[in-house]
C-alpha cells in the first residue's frame, strides 16, 4: 500500500520532464546533486542493457518508515502514471525496482545494493549490476529443446525394445 506520506501525483508531475525526483523533509538525509542520480540514469538508458531499461525514473524517499512493499507499491504507481519503463525507488531503509522488461528475479537478486541508500552511487552499482545480468534465453530454450528430443529418443528406443513380439518356441515333435 502507498503511504499516506508519498505524494505521488506530485512525484509523477516531477517525473515527467525529469529523470529524478525526491520527497523528503529538510531534516532528512542530504540528497546528493541529481546530477549524480542523472549520470546513473544514462548509464542505464544507453549501457549494454539499455533496450531492457527502457526509460528510467528514479525517486528518493528521504523521510518515512517504508516497508519494501511500499516501495514497490510507489514504484509501480509512478511507472503507471509516467510511462517509464524502470522505476527506482530508494529510501534510508528499503527500497524497490520494477521493470517492463526485467524479470522479478532479475531485479531482486541485485536490489539489495541499493537498500539502505539515498546515494547515487548505489544506484550506479545496480545499474552496473543489472548490466552483468542476463538470462541466456536462447541457451535455456535450446538445451530444453535438446533435453526434450534426446528423451523422446530414448522412449522411442524403449518402445521399440520392449513392444517386439515374444519369440515363438520351435515346436518339435520328438
Amino acid at each position: 500500500m502507498i503511504p499516506k506520506s508519498v505524494d505521488v501525483s506530485s512525484l509523477s508531475g516531477a517525473l515527467r520532464s525529469a529523470d529524478v525526483a525526491e520527497q523528503g523533509s529538510q531534516d532528512g538525509p542530504h540528497l546528493p546533486p541529481p546530477a549524480r542520480f542523472h549520470a546513473a540514469v544514462d548509464s542505464a538508458e544507453h549501457g549494454s542493457r539499455s533496450d531492457d531499461f527502457g526509460t528510467v525514473k528514479v525517486v528518493v524517499l528521504t523521510d518515512g518508515d517504508f516497508t519494501g512493499a511500499d516501495c514497490r507499491d510507489v514504484a509501480q504507481a509512478i511507472k503507471n502514471d509516467t510511462g517509464a519503463n524502470t522505476v527506482i525507488v530508494q529510501t534510508p531503509g528499503p527500497a524497490a525496482v520494477v521493470s517492463d522488461h526485467f524479470s522479478r528475479f532479475e531485479l531482486e537478486t541485485h536490489q539489495h545494493l541499493l537498500a539502505g541508500s539515498v546515494d547515487p552511487a548505489a544506484t550506479e552499482s545496480f545499474v552496473q549490476a543489472m548490466h552483468g545480468t542476463h538470462v541466456p534465453m536462447g541457451l535455456i530454450g535450446s538445451l530444453i529443446l535438446l533435453g526434450t528430443a534426446g528423451a523422446a529418443g530414448v522412449a522411442a528406443v524403449c518402445a521399440r525394445l520392449f513392444s517386439r513380439p515374444p519369440l515363438k518356441e520351435s515346436s518339435s515333435q520328438h
